[in-house]
């Protein structure tokens, strides 16, 4: 029996809470073993428009723990995604004794697995399924285009603008920065490939392609959208789905209600050899030439019929579309994370300047309970998630020898997503000795292209 004692003690309501003397928060808007997510309302912007975000209140990782690592990991691989206008931008976050509090947009318009199966949103909507799934490819192209691969797509992990124009890449909790990856059955099930499952097919005890295998559970995704189903519980032969679909690559075709050219397309897809299968450029052209993903007989005006129900007794019916579980992260023993420091070419690489913060008060002020010995990191817009052996970073904690380094940055044109200014932000961390901005981040970086110096808000509600 575990002992209960040991189990941390839940994060409280912060509802009400003033944090950083500029975010208020207000309703939790979920909750979970991570923690929660409350909607915050920035009070520094106009009171009758006043802009909100979402809160992710995580607890602060012991130093030096695993835990520590992937959460740097994840930290790291959602700055440099953030630049595309379909990753969730990822404001500011802001550590506290306690907590670690991560500032990202918030997408009114819910996730995509709401907008599958309680929506019926994109049923019998080429149109539909074509925006939607062109923005999270475009997305995830661009993530392994700037060496980040997030491991964990599913519909509970797209969300959307309110009126589902526009569908953004969230949580990258699981991500690598790591091509080929010896950490096994990481992910959901019913989205892994088979060489991340690493049983099969001879992959067991193999490293796998970390881009093949989004790519497979992009193929995953496409699929739940069009049909509001799963095509198997688990990429492995005792899946009786699974096996239907090794015995007969043309399986889909036969039980779903999908046109020709899309089964053509899961094909190409759901090769079993990840060096064969399609590229997420080919699979964009694919896409985008297709004139339907449904079946003839399925008029998108008129049609009134219901989804296949499933048999689980039958490979002829693959299994409704549900929330999946937990993702499961990679075992301590199969990371082998050290405690690497962050060096000045780290630094150089994702454009961030790291220091410490002596003069700005506590983050949390106000409604909210007092903070010892805090700091924060704002970056352009990116999520969460660390976890690779060589290339991870050690916890960023408090060190003797740091300094503060005022920076003054001009305006620079031409920012995907934010045309009009530069977004606004500091960085507060912490480093084992001094180092300065001029030294080690050449002037292109997202550094420079992001970071003015800090006004201290001094601002507060009572």
């Amino acid at each position: 029996m575990p002992d209960e004692s040991s189990k941390p003690a839940p994060i409280p309501d912060l509802s009400g809470t003033l944090l950083n003397d500029r975010l208020l928060f207000m309703e939790c808007l979920g909750a979970g073993s991570f923690g929660k997510v409350y909607r915050a309302i920035d009070v520094t912007s106009h009171k009758d428009d006043p802009a909100c975000f979402a809160v992710k209140c995580l607890r602060k990782p012991g130093r030096g723990s695993f835990e520590a690592s992937l959460q740097e990991r994840e930290f790291l691989s959602h700055i440099v995604a953030s630049d595309h206008p379909n990753v969730v931008t990822l404001h500011e976050i802001i550590i506290d004794k306690p907590y670690v509090y991560v500032v990202l947009d918030l997408c009114a318009g819910g996730d995509m697995f709401h907008a599958i199966v309680a929506e019926g949103y994109f049923t019998q909507r080429t149109d539909r399924v074509k925006v939607a799934f062109l923005q999270i490819l475009d997305a995830l192209h661009y993530c392994h285009q700037h060496s980040v691969f997030h491991r964990d797509i599913k519909p509970e992990n797209i969300l959307f603008s309110k009126g589902h124009s526009q569908a953004f890449l969230a949580d990258f909790g699981l991500a690598t920065l790591e091509p080929y990856s010896d950490e096994h059955r990481c992910g959901s099930w019913e989205y892994m490939s088979p060489e991340c499952i690493g049983k099969e097919f001879g992959f067991r005890g193999k490293s796998y392609s970390t881009r093949a295998n989004d790519t497979w559970a992009l193929g995953v995704l496409l699929l739940n959208m069009i049909t509001a189903r799963s095509p198997w519980e688990v990429a492995k032969r005792k899946d009786k789905c699974f096996e239907a679909y090794l015995t007969n690559n043309d399986y889909f075709l036969a039980v779903l209600p999908i046109s020709e050219g899309a089964n053509s397309i899961f094909k190409k897809i759901f090769d079993l050899d990840p060096s064969s299968r399609i590229s997420l450029p080919e699979l964009r052209s694919e896409i985008v030439a297709l004139d339907t993903f449904f079946s003839p007989a399925q008029d998108p005006v008129t049609s009134e019929s219901m989804p296949i129900k499933p048999d689980k007794t039958s490979p002829r019916n693959s299994a409704c579309l549900r929330r999946s579980g937990r993702s499961m992260q990679p075992a301590l023993s199969s990371c082998g994370i050290g405690l690497l420091s962050i060096t000045p070419s780290f630094i150089d690489r994702i454009g961030l300047l790291v220091v410490k913060d002596f003069d700005s008060p506590s983050p949390m002020s106000a409604l909210a309970p007092s903070a010892v010995e805090s700091s924060t990191l704002v970056v352009p817009g990116a999520s969460t998630s660390l976890t690779s052996a060589a290339s991870s970073l050690a916890p960023i904690t408090p060190e003797t020898h740091a300094a503060m380094v005022p920076v003054e940055i001009e305006e620079v044109p031409g920012i995907p997503g934010n045309e009009s200014e530069v977004r606004k932000g500091h960085i507060f961390r912490d480093l084992k000795k001094p180092t300065w901005v001029r030294d080690v981040v050449p002037k292109s970086s997202l550094f420079h292209r992001f970071v003015q110096r800090l006004t201290p808000a001094s601002r507060s509600i009572r």
